[in-house]
């Protein structure tokens, strides 16, 4: 899959992927109201190791195309839907964001750009967030995602309240561990997850095992290709 680079606006970079606005297939209808706008997040390759890992980004926007795919099938109003994956690309839908929201992306994103936010700015920021954690609505998606053991990051810049009044959490869920040379876990708990796919409606329910057995699968060739790499070497670096 790729992207033309100038409908591509970076709007974020963390150590494991660079964000990015795109406007779809058609940048003239980037403000349209009728057109959905799209996120995309574009992971980095992480250090080399044992060879396998040049391809692990490929593996890992695939396995959490899955796992996003299943956590919205369970959490519609809170998870935003994935269209798509590429070689090492997640593409989520964009989500209208609220002043509390915006307020703290300002200051992160002057930040980014090592610019100096002013105390008006830090104030209004610090405020929104206060009023983040306070918001129930944070708390039950933390709590909801606490049993199934899934991993949700509670910075209050990955959260905003749509025009439904409900709270979206912005940020991946990552489906895997990464323990360096070790084999790859899953990082959510698959009891707790299964018992919760199984109360789904019968489409829903088919839709959610089906993409469970797919990452399922991309992780066993993963390990499968991290257990035959060790074997042949000596190099036990970790990955970073």
């Amino acid at each position: 899959m790729h992207f033309g680079e100038s409908k591509l606006n970076k709007i974020g970079e963390g150590k494991d992927k660079e964000v990015f606005w795109d406007p779809g297939e058609d940048s003239s209808k980037y403000d349209s109201p009728e057109h959905k706008r799209y996120v995309l997040k574009i992971y980095k390759g992480g250090k080399r190791k044992f060879g396998y890992l040049e391809n692990f980004p490929k593996a890992h926007a695939r396995a959490s195309f899955y796992f996003h795919k299943i956590v919205n099938l369970l959490f519609p109003e809170n998870f935003p839907d994935v269209s798509g994956a590429g070689v090492n690309v997640l593409r989520s839908e964009k989500v209208p964001l609220d002043e509390r929201h915006r307020s703290i992306k300002n200051v992160y994103e002057m930040r980014f750009q090592n610019g100096n936010p002013s105390a008006v700015e830090l104030e209004a920021s610090a405020r929104a967030s206060g009023e983040i954690q306070r918001d129930p609505r944070y708390s039950a998606i933390i709590e909801e995602m606490k049993k199934l053991g899934i991993k949700v990051d509670h910075v209050e810049v990955n959260y905003s309240v749509d025009a439904d009044g409900n709270m979206k959490y912005l940020d991946d869920v990552d489906p895997w561990d990464h323990v360096g040379i070790q084999e790859i876990q899953l990082s959510f708990n698959e009891g707790g997850l299964k018992e919760a796919i199984n109360k789904l409606d019968d489409e829903k329910r088919e839709k959610a095992l089906a993409y469970f057995e797919h990452m399922e699968k991309i992780r066993e060739e993963e390990n499968e290709k991290i257990r035959k790499a060790k074997s042949t070497s000596t190099d036990v670096t970790t990955y970073i």
